[in-house]
């Protein structure tokens, strides 16, 4: 990828993203000219870091996960170089399609 004439490599954001407490996995695209995070929290972990949010609460799990959403996006875009922030993180509701040796089949995505 490129950006204002900058490489980009997906892979290092990403690295940065997975280091992310409640980050089980992700995938940086470029959309329509903007850095997108496709992210997929680990939902066990939140419900027990937050133990106030009870299974049959979905909305405050809701609530949780875009707070964390946000907090994400700021994790990254000060760990990464201003061309490699990202724009946006977009949640996935499950994981992501791998291969047999567990890279993400970027191609799905696109």
């Amino acid at each position: 990828m490129r950006s204002g004439g900058e490489n980009i490599y997906p892979e290092e954001i990403e690295s940065v993203i997975n280091n992310f407490r409640f980050v089980m996995d992700s995938l940086v695209l470029e959309l329509n000219g903007k850095l997108v995070a496709l992210v997929y929290f680990n939902p066990e972990e939140i419900k027990e870091m937050h133990s106030q949010i009870k299974a049959d609460n979905e909305e405050n799990v809701k609530q949780v996960t875009e707070k964390l959403r946000l907090e994400l996006q700021t994790y990254v875009n000060h760990r990464v170089n201003k061309y490699s922030e990202i724009q946006e993180v977009v949640l996935q509701t499950g994981p992501f399609e791998k291969t047999a040796t567990l890279k993400i089949r970027r191609y799905l995505y696109n």
